[in-house]
């Protein structure tokens, strides 16, 4: 994972440290894909 900030080299830090928080992680970003995918049809 590439982090360009401090502040995203902290949390992936954290996420590297913490495999609980990876799988919220992968959780989010599921969930975003798919706002964005429902966003982009419902605006179509």
């Amino acid at each position: 994972m590439i982090c360009h900030f401090m502040t995203e080299w902290a949390m992936c830090f954290e996420i590297w440290l913490f495999p609980k928080s990876l799988k919220l992680f992968n959780f989010y970003l599921v969930i975003a894909s798919i706002s964005k995918t429902h966003f982009y049809v419902s605006h179509s």
